[in-house]
Protein backbone atom coordinates (compact mmCIF):
# COMPACT_ATOMS: atom_id res chain seq x y z
CA UNK A 1 0.00 0.00 0.00
CA UNK A 2 1.29 3.34 -0.57
CA UNK A 3 0.41 6.20 1.58
CA UNK A 4 2.27 9.15 3.05
CA UNK A 5 2.91 9.27 7.22
CA UNK A 6 1.22 11.45 9.26
CA UNK A 7 2.04 12.68 12.77
CA UNK A 8 -0.56 14.54 14.69
CA UNK A 9 0.06 15.05 18.49
CA UNK A 10 3.07 12.69 18.63
CA UNK A 11 0.77 9.74 17.38
CA UNK A 12 1.82 8.64 13.99
CA UNK A 13 -0.82 7.84 11.15
CA UNK A 14 -1.05 6.60 8.03
CA UNK A 15 -3.57 8.31 5.34
CA UNK A 16 -3.46 7.70 1.38
CA UNK A 17 -2.72 10.89 -0.81
CA UNK A 18 -6.39 12.94 -1.97
CA UNK A 19 -6.61 12.70 -5.77
CA UNK A 20 -9.09 15.51 -6.90
CA UNK A 21 -10.86 14.53 -10.11
CA UNK A 22 -12.55 16.91 -12.47
CA UNK A 23 -16.03 16.97 -11.23
CA UNK A 24 -17.15 15.56 -15.11
CA UNK A 25 -14.48 13.03 -14.50
CA UNK A 26 -16.19 11.81 -10.88
CA UNK A 27 -19.51 12.23 -12.24
CA UNK A 28 -19.66 10.04 -15.29
CA UNK A 29 -17.62 7.36 -13.23
CA UNK A 30 -20.23 7.57 -10.94
CA UNK A 31 -23.29 7.78 -13.30
CA UNK A 32 -21.57 4.44 -15.16
CA UNK A 33 -21.44 2.66 -11.32
CA UNK A 34 -24.87 3.31 -10.82
CA UNK A 35 -26.07 2.16 -14.56
CA UNK A 36 -23.98 -1.17 -14.41
CA UNK A 37 -25.51 -1.79 -11.38
CA UNK A 38 -28.95 -0.82 -12.42
CA UNK A 39 -28.45 -3.17 -15.42
CA UNK A 40 -27.52 -6.12 -14.02
CA UNK A 41 -30.30 -5.91 -11.23
CA UNK A 42 -32.68 -4.87 -13.64
CA UNK A 43 -31.30 -8.56 -15.86
CA UNK A 44 -32.03 -10.20 -12.89
CA UNK A 45 -35.61 -9.11 -12.49
CA UNK A 46 -34.66 -8.19 -8.84
CA UNK A 47 -36.75 -5.38 -7.09
CA UNK A 48 -35.59 -2.97 -4.22
CA UNK A 49 -36.71 -5.20 -1.78
CA UNK A 50 -34.69 -8.24 -3.36
CA UNK A 51 -31.53 -6.61 -3.17
CA UNK A 52 -32.26 -5.80 0.41
CA UNK A 53 -32.80 -9.47 1.40
CA UNK A 54 -30.18 -10.75 -0.44
CA UNK A 55 -27.48 -7.95 0.60
CA UNK A 56 -28.58 -7.22 4.18
CA UNK A 57 -28.74 -3.61 3.26
CA UNK A 58 -31.62 -1.98 3.99
CA UNK A 59 -34.30 -1.05 1.18
CA UNK A 60 -34.37 2.72 1.88
CA UNK A 61 -30.01 2.70 1.45
CA UNK A 62 -30.28 0.21 -1.52
CA UNK A 63 -32.41 2.97 -3.34
CA UNK A 64 -30.18 6.32 -1.58
CA UNK A 65 -26.80 4.03 -3.23
CA UNK A 66 -28.35 3.70 -6.39
CA UNK A 67 -29.24 7.30 -7.06
CA UNK A 68 -25.78 8.60 -5.40
CA UNK A 69 -23.14 6.12 -6.36
CA UNK A 70 -20.84 8.15 -4.61
CA UNK A 71 -21.89 7.43 -1.22
CA UNK A 72 -21.39 3.66 -1.48
CA UNK A 73 -19.10 2.27 0.75
CA UNK A 74 -16.86 -0.38 -0.59
CA UNK A 75 -18.35 -3.50 1.36
CA UNK A 76 -21.58 -2.23 -0.05
CA UNK A 77 -20.15 -2.22 -3.80
CA UNK A 78 -18.72 -5.43 -3.18
CA UNK A 79 -22.35 -7.01 -2.13
CA UNK A 80 -24.42 -4.83 -4.98
CA UNK A 81 -21.90 -6.58 -7.60
CA UNK A 82 -22.60 -10.06 -6.08
CA UNK A 83 -26.33 -9.46 -6.12
CA UNK A 84 -26.39 -7.76 -9.90
CA UNK A 85 -23.58 -10.23 -11.15
CA UNK A 86 -20.97 -7.41 -12.43
CA UNK A 87 -17.22 -8.23 -12.64
CA UNK A 88 -14.84 -5.59 -11.88
CA UNK A 89 -11.50 -5.16 -12.96
CA UNK A 90 -9.01 -3.05 -11.46
CA UNK A 91 -6.21 -2.06 -13.41
CA UNK A 92 -3.14 0.53 -12.76
CA UNK A 93 -3.36 3.48 -15.41
CA UNK A 94 0.72 3.33 -15.97
CA UNK A 95 2.38 0.18 -15.06
CA UNK A 96 6.41 1.01 -14.56
CA UNK A 97 8.91 -1.29 -16.27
Amino acid sequence: MIGIKIIRSGKEENAMPKVKLGDQTAEKRYNFLAGMLSGGIRQKCLTTKDVSYKTGIPERTVNDRLLHPENMRVRELYKFLDVAGVKVTFEYKEVPD
